[in-house]
């Protein structure tokens, strides 16, 4: 640049010209261009100073548009996979007995049938089936059908099939309504304990069972984290076939009974929720006294609560208490105590009370402790027999599950009844429990 610069000053100085201006003001214009241009010079010098610093420090800031990367589109939220139309599932259970009192469990006074002090058995082994169908009228259905081993029937190595479950329900999410058919829990007294030992709270407290129903209920959502259900089922009542003391049949006439309950559900201690209900039932009994005679009608009812509270996700606490009449009908497990015969061919209402409460820690996702205790109380006596004042039940046990299929378990309950008379009667049993879920 500085060449060019001398050799326009050159000629500007040399070429003749009659036709320009002075030389002081050519001079003058010269030196200012020149100025001009030793200015621009740096400045572009100063830049391209710049530029090679950063690309030898590779610490370049010049952003080159690049060509778009080609990315798969997202995929949309996929549904949840639809549930096959049959599912199997089950468990295989054998538990290990011993009994520490030669008299019967649940009866507990001396037997000639039943006082085994030890046992094997795989007859609580249980197996079901899942359904799911296509969406009927809006509403989803579901069902199922479960079967176990668990009866008195058959032998000991041949027992027969026991129907626990055959129902169909159908739901209607967005009004809440559900519509129920077959048999199944019954809508009172509706909570299940944690126990091995079948009688230690279903003989005593627990009044519950599987009967046929037709039941509608409606889900109220009161909130985010609260809910009202309100349940109503015409269902079907059963009990024993008794014998008057003159040898004559007293059978049953069943005849359908109401059943309602109305629970709230809702967090109480953290985030958990827990459930308060209440419930009963009315119907009527009617008993043939005599083949071809005479016949009793007598009114059966209960009214009782129910509760599962969480206290904590370790804590769980789930309490039932009843109050009821002729309550033979609902299985209970001495009918002759809750159906009166105070004299030949007479029955007459028996009022009864009873509960049950268990305690449940969980100590991991794998390993969770029982401890629980139930009752029955006779409020009406019977003169023709020597029968019970009470009766109470306890127990502890723990389950611990080893992976997803394996679970093994221990028991320590105790079983005590006290009779008119005074005497009591004690039965102490322990159980171990292996299953296998599939």
């Amino acid at each position: 640049m500085r060449c060019l610069t001398m050799l326009i000053l050159l000629w500007a100085t040399v070429l003749p010209s009659a036709a320009v201006e002075p030389m002081e003001d050519a001079l003058a214009r010269l030196t200012r261009e020149n100025e001009a241009l030793t200015a621009r010079v740096a400045k572009l010098e100063a830049a391209l100073e710049k530029i090679q610093t950063q690309l030898g420090a590779g610490q370049s800031e010049i952003k080159v548009p690049s060509a778009p990367i080609l990315t798969e589109a997202t995929p949309s939220p996929e549904l949840p996979p639809k549930p096959p139309l049959v599912e199997l599932y089950g468990f295989v259970e054998v538990d290990v007995t011993r009994d520490f009192n030669n008299n019967d469990l649940g009866f507990p006074f001396g037997s000639s049938l039943d006082n085994r002090l030890f046992d094997i058995s795989a007859q609580p082994t249980r197996f079901g089936l899942k359904l799911h169908g296509p969406k009927i009228a809006g509403g989803i259905p579901t069902g199922k059908v479960e079967m176990d081993f668990n009866t008195s029937t058959g032998t000991e190595t041949s027992p027969n099939l026991r129907l626990r479950h055959a129902f169909f329900r159908i739901d209607w999410p967005g009004s809440g309504y559900g519509f129920l058919a077959g048999q199944t829990y019954d809508v009172i007294a509706p909570l299940q304990t944690d126990t091995i030992s079948y009688p230690v709270e279903n003989w005593t407290g627990d009044f519950g069972f599987r009967r046929p129903q037709v039941r509608i209920e409606k889900t109220f959502n009161l909130s985010e984290k609260s809910s009202l259900l309100l349940q109503g089922s015409l269902s079907k009542a059963s009990s024993d076939v008794y014998v008057a003391p003159d040898g004559s049949a007293a059978e049953l006439v069943r005849i359908p009974v109401l059943q309602g309950r109305v629970a709230l559900d809702c967090p109480v201690f953290g985030e958990q929720r827990s459930t308060f209900g209440f419930y009963g039932h009315w119907g009527r009994d009617t008993y043939n006294i005599a083949p071809g005679g005479a016949n009793a009608t007598l009114r059966t009812w209960s009214a009782g609560f129910d509760a599962l509270v969480w206290f904590s996700p370790r804590f769980m606490l789930m309490v039932e208490g009843w109050r009821g009449k002729t309550m033979d009908t609902y299985f209970w497990w001495d009918g002759r105590v809750m159906t009166s015969m105070a004299e030949q061919n007479y029955y007459d209402n028996v009022i009864t009370a009873g509960g049950w409460a268990t305690l449940t820690y969980k100590h991991s996702p794998k390993l969770r402790f029982n401890i629980g205790s139930g009752f029955d109380n006779p409020l009406e006596q019977t003169t023709y027999l020597d029968e019970d004042e009470y009766s109470l039940t306890s127990f502890l046990n723990f389950f611990y599950d080893i992976d997803a299929h394996w679970e093994i378990g221990a028991e320590l309950s105790n079983w005590m009844t006290k009779k008119e008379s005074g005497q009591e009667e004690r039965k102490w049993r322990a159980q171990a429990t292996f299953m296998y879920f599939f």
